[in-house]
């Protein structure tokens, strides 16, 4: 069975329901209200941060101002700036249109489409470009917390952030986020916000971990990836921001089967992060100097190091005691 038949016969396995009642959840530092469900999140409370809308209206929109395309050449995201919102159109699968406060988001799921799809392009993709919008940073990264605080994983699709965080947590550290990691800071010192429990594997690798009996729901109709649960997810899930100790960028070197740390110089960890921050409106000249200078900060704050790794580092032995040397080795230093 494809990705998105497994997704089409969970969906009509579960009828639409019209409930407009509104139920608050927390996730990446911002809090939601949303008249539709999120099981992946928190129940949470307080003053929301977003409000969360499900609507069957698409608005009309043209000339995008930015196109993502897929590897197959395909158009997959639009974005658009309307009068007072910017719209992310998903091709033939969803749109969202965001007010320019980022406070509200109109949330357009197309006939057919799975509803896990349609969250998972909500949480993992529209919402940390949100927290740009909102004055906010977060990057395209996992995260653990360690007996040395909290290290993340910076990458590109399919470098493994998912598999070293999963290596972290399956040796008895925390996971903090798997995709997004919302950054603050306070007090000269970095912070990492919480994301939502579990991970995002490929089959094989759940595998590799013996946790074929924790995969849940399918990612996406487009993906063979499965969300797979940790036995205490909600109980055990960080519910405060971490002290970020050390950020590590990701390349996966096909050709090896061993891993290294390699040192970055000033200007490449700084451009480092700018490639893996999330952003929505790159037409804002000076919120995009910001965010240039805050990278540059950050990479000041915090230990910023290349790691390369073998295609298959879950079967790589001491990968996690190596990295948690190499960050209490930059604590020393900084003391």
């Amino acid at each position: 069975m494809t990705p998105r038949a497994e997704c089409e016969t969970a969906a009509q396995a579960s009828p639409r329901r019209q409930n407009r009642s509104v139920a608050s959840y927390e996730v990446y530092s911002l809090r939601l209200a949303s008249d539709f469900p999120l099981p992946e999140l928190i129940l949470s409370g307080g003053q929301a941060d977003v409000e969360l809308r499900k609507s069957a209206k698409q608005l009309t929109a043209t000339n995008p101002f930015m196109v993502w395309t897929a590897p197959s050449g395909e158009m997959w995201l639009s974005f658009y700036k309307l009068e007072n919102k910017f719209l992310l159109r998903f091709s033939d699968i969803a749109e969202f249109a965001i007010d320019v406060r980022g406070s509200r988001i109109d949330c357009v799921r197309r006939d057919g489409v799975p509803e896990t799809t349609f969250r998972h392009l909500l949480l993992d993709q529209v919402l940390p470009m949100v927290i740009q919008l909102r004055g906010g940073e977060a990057l395209h990264s996992s995260a653990v917390v360690t007996p040395e605080g909290a290290i993340a994983f910076c990458g590109p699709t399919g470098s493994g952030k998912s598999t070293l965080a999963a290596i972290f947590c399956r040796a008895g550290d925390t996971l903090l986020t798997d995709d997004c990691l919302a950054i603050s800071e306070s007090g000269g010192e970095l912070y990492a916000a919480p994301g939502y429990p579990g991970f995002r594997l490929w089959n094989e690798i759940a595998a590799d971990f013996g946790w074929e009996n924790r995969t849940k729901d399918c990612v996406a109709h487009y993906t063979s990836k499965r969300r797979v649960k940790q036995p205490d997810d909600a109980a055990g899930f960080p519910r405060e921001a971490a002290r970020l100790r050390a950020i590590y960028i990701l390349e996966r070197e096909d050709a090896r089967d061993y891993m290294s740390i390699e040192e970055m110089s000033a200007r490449d960890q700084m451009m480092g992060l700018l490639s893996y921050c999330f952003r929505l409106d790159t037409t804002n000249r000076a919120r995009l100097a910001q965010q240039f200078r805050t990278m540059e900060r950050y990479s000041r704050l915090v230990r910023v190091r290349r790691i390369r790794l073998p295609r298959n580092p879950q079967r790589i032995g001491d990968i996690r005691e190596r990295i948690l040397a190499d960050t209490a080795r930059a604590e020393r230093l900084a003391v």
